[in-house]
């Protein structure tokens, strides 16, 4: 006597089935991000070209705007890359890796591969603490004509610290111990951006003078963004293997804060392409920038709790900008040097 398979499963199976033929023939993960991440994508890759147009045969006039057109297309490619580290965007993985490698190499962020830049942010995830290969408040300490040279930028109101984690991402692989790969891969990446930008110059020192200055203002706004969002502990494990978490989900939420541009008018929050939702995120990150606001409003709605207002982050973020500096800093003062773009 055969067995009658019940119609329902076949049918449950086939639904499964079709359900994921159509997620692997979509080229965004997300239907109701395709129009989102598009426009997102287009405006950083369109942007960095069109604001060196600018910079290159524009008049004077225009080249302020060019600076901050060009910085903010910086911004954007960094939360793509943020993105692409959640897989959020596309339906297939390669496509995230393919589309970080671009951007990083748009952002600076390329002397690390992106494999790594990934598993450092995933593990701030995982671990509930910020998880980094080096503390460049312990390598201060050691070295205190670095500090001071730091601490000098820093007062200046120039993003220091950040600019000390990109070369230290440059000069890491040469120290005792490191690879033959690590080494010649950066020195190839180096070879190539030194060529990049003699071209650069060729079109006229306001080219190069703008992007540098396009440049500080992008990690400035990184600094500014990574800085109050958690009071974490740094934790140097980034070279061994993933640790389980050893802090509570209570934890996380008690620790980590949602910095918004602004409350009253949310679109201001798509200049950092929604990063500033950071209670949601944590609590949803498979999430894609686009669903934050709702998902925030819907969670939280007006509970000022997890928020730091933008006064409030503003005045604690340059006041405290030199105390954040130091090995033995209160988790108050905030977070320098753990940008996921550096991945040490």
């Amino acid at each position: 006597m055969k067995t009658q398979i019940p119609r329902d499963s076949c049918f449950q199976r086939k639904r499964q089935a079709s359900g994921q033929a159509g997620k692997r023939n979509r080229f965004f993960r997300y239907p109701d991000g395709a129009v989102a991440n598009t426009l997102a994508i287009g405006y950083c890759l369109s942007g960095y070209v069109g604001a060196l147009a600018l910079l290159a045969g524009a008049p004077f006039y225009w080249w302020p705007l060019a600076v901050l057109w060009l910085g903010h297309s910086l911004v954007i490619a960094a939360y793509l890359i943020h993105e692409c580290t959640h897989g959020t965007l596309f339906s297939r993985q390669r496509h995230h890796h393919r589309l970080a490698v671009v951007l990083a190499w748009l952002t600076g962020a390329c002397y690390g591969d992106f494999g790594a830049i990934r598993e450092k942010h995933l593990r701030h995830h995982v671990e509930r603490a910020d998880i980094v290969a080096l503390d460049p408040r312990a390598l201060m300490a050691r070295h205190p004509r670095l500090r001071r040279l730091v601490a000098a930028g820093q007062w200046a109101m120039l993003p220091a610290v950040e600019i000390l984690m990109h070369l230290l991402v440059v000069l890491y692989p040469f120290r005792r111990g490191g690879s033959w790969r690590q080494r010649s891969r950066v020195l190839a990446i180096l070879g190539l951006r030194i060529i990049y930008f003699a071209a650069l110059a060729t079109l006229g020192w306001q080219v190069i003078v703008g992007y540098g200055l396009a440049y500080l203002l992008f990690l400035q706004v990184m600094a500014f963004m990574d800085a109050l969002q958690h009071t974490y502990e740094v934790r140097l494990s980034l070279a061994g293997p993933r640790a389980r978490p050893t802090r509570s989900r209570d934890y996380e939420e008690a620790n980590t804060y949602s910095n918004l541009l602004s409350r009253r008018f949310p679109a201001l929050n798509l200049l950092v392409l929604n990063f500033c939702y950071h209670n949601i995120h944590h609590r949803r990150a498979a999430e894609p920038w686009h669903r934050l606001p709702r998902l925030h409003n819907e969670h939280y709605g007006t509970d000022p709790g997890p928020v730091v207002s933008p006064g409030e982050q503003c005045r604690r973020f340059f006041r405290q900008r030199l105390d954040r500096m130091a090995d033995t800093a209160p988790a108050a003062a905030g977070a320098a040097g753990v940008s996921f773009l550096t991945p040490l």
